[in-house]
């Protein structure tokens, strides 16, 4: 990868895309998320049927941790791809690459340094389950090493190279997947230290090559630009609080039931889980192609209703899947992950209710970072995570499992509909864009008596 320069980063302007190449570059992306979250769900199949509902509790609590270390330093890329793609910052590109790559060494060093210590203290106070405090430190580490990975799927999201872009998004799940066959078809072992192992490995892996890549397209990485890391930290701040909400958010169901239940339930719910993660994943790769173009969607009031119309497209797909998935829930748990998992399919058709309202609003969440609003966005993730948390500690000890699926499912719908409501009042009274209160269809503003939108 050569060192990133505005040229390379800005081919072309995302408004003058058609919605044709938009549904092109998003089945580009879901291409290569689909096919990772295909063999992520393969991987979950294999340890579920071949280590039991207790072994698959363990790997599922180790497996939640790493999602929340990986993902949540992808605010640091996503203020990347913010400033790379704002009209006003792109000649500065190279300058937020570095910082970009700076804070996610400074993340990884951070986590590798304390990731037993917070471990160890997690498992005794929080779960109060001391001998599941080497699942959590191997899951901080195995999720910050991981993290490397997105730094370089950033750039290529920012280059609007969606076709590499999905090819790396496969990767990690594919090698993962060779080791897992290999594990559970050629050795007798079945127990789940090694399958741990075996993700610390491909890990480190993963993360090296990264890291090598990112060091060669990062010129003078140890230059600090104080102006660039203010702007990064001012704006990203809100962005990384707002991760922390909606990436921890998914799964902090899996860690509320450990702390209340087993792990033999945990595991049966976290089939449940899987599936509901193939739609967050689904989403994700709409994240992937829409955030760059949300940056420019406010412009005039035809760029917004063009990505309206572009994202329309993908969610019409989603929702489909989410209706099929609810008619066929308890067939489709029993034939792929065995009769033993049946009990799951109770939470995940509660759990499909909430996430059809999230998938009808994501692609709108973005446009509160076109403007300027970050801060937004993450109160509302943040009243999201504070109202599942007090549903969880009233529901799950009252109905199990299933008070856990209804928690998630009343905070997805209740956030949905409040952030939805206040974007449209915000757009209303956008100096570029107005809604009619008569129409939802977005008209160009009269800009001889407005002052620019600050």
């Amino acid at each position: 990868m050569k060192p990133l320069k505005a040229a390379a980063l800005l081919p072309w302007g995302a408004s003058n895309r058609s919605s044709n190449r938009s549904m092109a570059d998003y089945l580009a992306v879901l291409c290569g998320t689909g096919m990772a979250r295909v063999l992520a769900l393969a991987n979950n199949v294999l340890i579920a049927r071949f280590l039991g509902s207790e072994g698959f509790g363990q790997f599922s609590f180790f497996y939640i941790v790493m999602l929340s270390a990986w993902v949540i330093p992808q605010a640091f890329d996503t203020t990347f791809v913010k400033f790379a793609k704002s009209g006003e910052t792109t000649g500065r590109a190279a300058s937020y690459w570095r910082a970009n790559v700076q804070m996610k060494i400074l993340y990884c060093g951070l986590m590798l340094l304390s990731a037993w210590p917070a471990g160890h203290l997690l498992a005794v106070e929080f779960f109060h389950k001391p001998d599941i405090s080497e699942l959590l430190c191997l899951g901080l580490v195995c999720g910050s090493l991981l993290s490397v990975m997105n730094s370089v799927a950033s750039s290529l999201q920012v280059r609007e190279k969606f076709g590499r872009f999905a090819v790396l998004q496969g990767l990690y799940t594919a090698i993962t997947c060779l080791g897992l066959l290999f594990l559970f078809l050629v050795t007798p072992i079945r127990e789940v230290g090694p399958v741990i192992s075996l993700y610390l490995g491909v890990s480190a892996l993963t993360a090296g090559i990264s890291m090598v890549i990112l060091l060669r397209s990062t010129p003078q990485l140890l230059t600090f630009e104080p102006e660039i890391m203010q702007r990064m930290t001012r704006f990203g701040k809100w962005i990384f609080f707002t991760a922390l909400a909606t990436y921890t958010f998914p799964r902090i169901d899996g860690m509320m039931l450990t702390r209340y239940l087993d792990l033999n339930t945990l595991g049966l719910y976290s089939v449940a889980a899987q599936f509901t993660m193939i739609i967050a994943v689904v989403t994700g790769s709409m994240s992937a192609v829409f955030l760059p173009r949300a940056m420019q969607a406010l412009e005039n009031g035809a760029t917004l209703k063009q990505y309206i119309v572009d994202s329309a497209r993908p969610v019409t797909i989603i929702l489909l899947g989410i209706f099929l998935l609810e008619i066929a829930a308890p067939l489709a748990i029993t034939i792929i992950y065995g009769p033993q998992y049946a009990a799951a399919a109770q939470p995940l058709r509660i759990l499909l209710l909430g996430y059809l309202f999230s998938s009808l609003y994501l692609p709108l969440s973005f446009l509160y970072y076109s403007l300027d609003l970050p801060q937004i966005r993450f109160l509302l993730e943040a009243g999201k995570m504070l109202l599942a948390l007090v549903l969880f500690i009233h529901l799950i000890p009252l109905w199990g499992m299933t008070g856990a699926a209804a928690a998630m499912t009343l905070a997805l719908v209740t956030n949905s509909l409040a952030a939805g409501g206040l974007l449209y009042f915000l757009l209303r009274k956008h100096p570029s864009i107005r809604l009619r209160p008569d129409s939802t269809s977005p008209t160009l503003a009269k800009h001889h008596d407005q002052h620019p939108h600050s």
